[in-house]
């Protein structure tokens, strides 16, 4: 029979197996996608061991051996979040429809 861990706990785990990942992160992952598979235990998210190390394994790259290696990694995610048509940050070829009326 598998243990399951809360947030918490499952975030200790992860740190003890060598892998940096806070509570907070799992919370955000839990909401974003992207993190480990849960259970609710009615509204408390329940982990088992298996899937917090599975999922942690499916995040670790290739070995590599210098910097020049990442190009065979998988495409870096940009973050953030998108930026607004006509902002000052915008890219400069983006042109807000307000100035076209």
């Amino acid at each position: 029979m598998s243990k399951y861990l809360n947030r918490k706990e499952a975030a200790a785990h992860l740190k003890q197996q060598g892998y940096p990942v806070a509570a907070g992160t799992l919370a955000k992952l839990a909401v974003i996608g992207g993190g480990p598979p849960y259970a609710c235990f009615g509204r408390r998210p329940m982990y088992t061991t298996a899937d917090l190390d599975a999922w942690a394994e499916s995040r670790l790259s290739a070995p590599r051996r210098n910097t020049s290696d990442i190009e065979n990694d998988a495409p870096v995610r940009r973050r953030g979040r998108p930026r607004k048509v006509g902002s000052a940050t915008a890219a400069p070829d983006v042109v807000a429809l307000e100035e076209y009326t």
